[in-house]
Formats: C-alpha cells, sequence, structure tokens
C-alpha cells in the first residue's frame, strides 16, 4: 500500500511505500483489490457509490498503472454517465439498470496486468447489472440543474438502461434504448430533465430518440 505525500489536487503525485519486485502493478484504490495471479488482477466496484458535489465520489474512479521504474503512468479504468436534474423534490437515489442481464456492472471484475497501451477491466459472470449512487435527499433546484455522476465499467450496454431517480415523494424513471457505448475516461452526459416523482411510471416516460448511441447523448473527454 503507497500513500499520497505530496501533489494532492494536481495531475502528477508523489507516493510512498515499499516497492516489490522489478515490475510494478499499481491499482486504485487499494481497498478494492482482491487478489492478483497469473497476469491478472483481481478487483471489486461497489455495489453503492455516494453523491459527491460536482464529481464522482472519492476512490469511486478507478486507474490502474504498470511500471519497472519509479514513474507510474495511471490509466482510467471506467466510464462515467452524468446526470442532471431540475425540480423541487429531493433526491435519495439514484439506480443505474442495465437493460440486459449480462451486461455487468457492480462487483467482481479482472485487469489484465500485461496490456500494451491501456487496461481493459472486464466484469465476472457473478457481477451484477445494478449499481446504486446514494444521494441522502440531495435538494434540487427548478431552475439550475443539480449533477449525479455515476462511474460504469466501460462497455457496450446492449439494449440501453434504465435510470430509477428515488426521493420521498416518490420514484421516476428514464430509460435509454439501444446499443449505447460508455468509453473508458470519457464522460457521457444525458440532457437535463425535471424529476417529476410518480407512485406509478407512465410507459413513454422516455429519453427522446432511440436506437443510436449518439441520441440523447452528448459526449465529452474526459
Amino acid at each position: 500500500r503507497f500513500t499520497l505525500s505530496d501533489g494532492e489536487g494536481t495531475p502528477n503525485g508523489v507516493f510512498v511505500g515499499e516497492r516489490k519486485g522489478s515490475v510494478n502493478v499499481a491499482y486504485y484504490p487499494y481497498e478494492n483489490i482482491k487478489g492478483v495471479g497469473d497476469g491478472i488482477l483481481n478487483v471489486y466496484l461497489p455495489f453503492v457509490q455516494e453523491w459527491r458535489e460536482g464529481t464522482f465520489a472519492q476512490g469511486a474512479y478507478p486507474m490502474m498503472g504498470v511500471s519497472s521504474s519509479d514513474v507510474m503512468d495511471f490509466k482510467n479504468l471506467c466510464s462515467v454517465l452524468k446526470v442532471s436534474l431540475k425540480g423541487n423534490d429531493p433526491v435519495n437515489s439514484i439506480i443505474f439498470r442495465s437493460a440486459s442481464e449480462d451486461v455487468k456492472v457492480a462487483g467482481n471484475a479482472t485487469v489484465a496486468t500485461g496490456f500494451s497501451s491501456v487496461p481493459c477491466l472486464e466484469m465476472t459472470s457473478d457481477a451484477v447489472s445494478e449499481v446504486s449512487l446514494m444521494c441522502n435527499g440531495i435538494a434540487l433546484n427548478e431552475t439550475v440543474a443539480t449533477d449525479f455522476y455515476i462511474v460504469l465499467p466501460a462497455q457496450t450496454y446492449t439494449g440501453g438502461f434504465t435510470l430509477e431517480i428515488v426521493g420521498p415523494s416518490g420514484v421516476m424513471t428514464k430509460t435509454a434504448d439501444g446499443d449505447i457505448v460508455m468509453e473508458r475516461s470519457q464522460l457521457r452526459a444525458i440532457p437535463e430533465f425535471v424529476y417529476e416523482p410518480e407512485a406509478l411510471v407512465e410507459p413513454s416516460d422516455e429519453f427522446e430518440g432511440e436506437g443510436t448511441q449518439q441520441s440523447p447523448f452528448l459526449i465529452n473527454n474526459v
């Protein structure tokens, strides 16, 4: 385990700890490493993420690096979905569900340590297709959108996904249809909408556009 000694809040950091071996494999966050062997790093993506203003929760966005020197170049492993909400009801949680049960988003995953350029995180078969962003009653504004960030594995979301926004007044569901590609180290932003909780959500309550990964998403590199 290494700890940051200098460079907090900057792209470059100095870490202190005891190196082992001639080739070093590093993963952040340390707490989510399950084991390593045969060129595979076994890791874990939490089922629950915590809301943080303006970004994702600390430790929610995994990174990995491999180096034979004292300089380690970390690479992001996941993608980020940005959800922007307006309204006058607070939000307790946002639940992300893959349309296909075969598309996993939380639980056990592996990363090959012998990658040539960028690492690739792959979810295992015992992972799950749902992850929750806990917001603990975050108040919304009727004129200025509040942003919520959900960290997701970089992969193709076959058939799209569903967002379930939960608050004390009820639940609202939004769906995105069609195959959607979430790329490593990228942010995908859903056009902002108004959170209107209902006891029963009508089937027509969907994002505009379907069947393409360009609509209704805006893609920005992180």
